[in-house]
């Protein structure tokens, strides 16, 4: 189908099933359903939105490879009103290569189980992309650009395939919101905007990461390893105790920090392992962990800094570490950080216990 002169393709009234077909025009997928069987190639711009009371959807019908140079625009009306524009499947779990040369951008939702070889972006300002329903892979890129990407209750993979590793990216002020998600491998890379692990348990395994995290949700989990070069702040203040658990054998890289935040109270900024866990935690030479709160349940190998309060910072408050059931043996690379932080004889950061 070719459109030229500014001609397009409109689906307006009822739904659509195309099959091995290359479209060299731009679409509008007005309240109805583009229902794609399989060897379809997309060159131009195709637009999902409301319409008459119906969504905008592009449904995947079996398992096969969305080609094509051209882009797929999510237009949701609202936040709160993300299904409006959708990317979906009839069987869970069918899983859809979405091409190395193909972009999906703008609001909205993508429900099908998408194996991500080009760019998925969140391009339109303080609106969202959500990621949900079937786990996903990516070995391509995730970037929130000026929008928010929001990882709700599935896994992605950055690791299996051709072209792995994959990259999650937020630029121009973009968000990552992880919310009870699990990623696999990979780049996280928030520096030209932000990350916040903002509800559920969230897991992260084997992964690296560059900019700033927030987590303000209970519960978090690193797995294997990370290679923190970024600043991960556990409890950025909330009441309740927010904990970042470490995973068996974890190895702790980068020349990152891990900062606890919890002036008032040491028990709401925890870094710990798993209740029984043996097996030590190895933090690595050129990594910090700073700021206040409680280190439990820790065997650790400490090659880097440990630096209640923070390092070369003269602060009001008293930077403690309160450590609980744990155990650190520091090697000749580590620093420990104790610093006067008053001219009183308690004004002094302090490890206790």
């Amino acid at each position: 189908i070719v459109g030229s002169n500014g001609g397009k393709m409109r689906l307006r009234d009822g739904n659509l099933e195309v099959e091995n077909v290359t479209l060299d025009c731009d679409a509008d997928i007005l309240g109805q359903q583009f229902r794609s069987v399989g060897g379809n190639v997309n060159n131009g711009s195709m637009l999902l939105q409301l319409d008459g009371g119906n969504f905008g959807i592009l449904q995947f019908d079996a398992p096969q490879t969305w080609n094509g140079t051209g882009e797929i625009v999510l237009n949701a009306d609202s936040d709160s009103l993300l299904r409006y524009a959708r990317i979906n499947r009839t069987v869970p779990d069918d899983e859809v290569i979405h091409a190395a040369t193909h972009t999906i951008r703008g609001t909205g939702e993508i429900f099908a189980a998408l194996d991500n070889l080009g760019l998925i972006t969140a391009d339109v300002p303080s609106r969202t992309i959500s990621l949900l329903s079937d786990d996903k892979k990516n070995k391509g890129t995730i970037r929130a650009d000026q929008g928010r990407i929001q990882i709700f209750s599935i896994e992605i993979d950055q690791t299996t395939g051709a072209g792995s590793p994959g990259t999650m990216e937020a630029v121009n002020g973009g968000e990552f919101s992880f919310e009870s998600a699990t990623i696999e491998g990979g780049l996280i890379d928030v520096s030209g905007g932000s990350g916040v692990c903002a509800s559920g348990i969230n897991r992260f395994r084997s992964i690296e990461f560059d900019g700033t995290m927030d987590q303000i949700t209970s519960g978090n989990e690193i797995l294997d390893s990370i290679t923190n070069n970024g600043l991960w702040v556990i409890n950025t203040p909330r009441a309740n105790s927010r904990v970042l658990d470490l995973g068996p054998g974890c190895v702790i890289g980068g020349t990152g920090t891990f900062r606890l935040n919890s002036p008032t109270n040491s028990s709401n900024a925890q870094i710990v392992t798993t209740t029984g866990q043996v097996e030590s935690v190895t933090h690595g030479p050129a990594h910090t962990i700073e700021g206040e709160g409680g280190l439990t349940r820790l065997n650790m190998l400490n090659q880097g800094t440990l630096s209640p309060g923070f390092d070369g910072v003269i602060d009001p408050a008293i930077g403690v570490f309160e450590l609980s059931l744990t155990s650190i043996m520091c090697e000749p690379t580590s620093t420990v950080v104790i610093e006067i932080e008053g001219a009183a004889a308690t004004e002094h950061d302090r490890i206790v216990n």
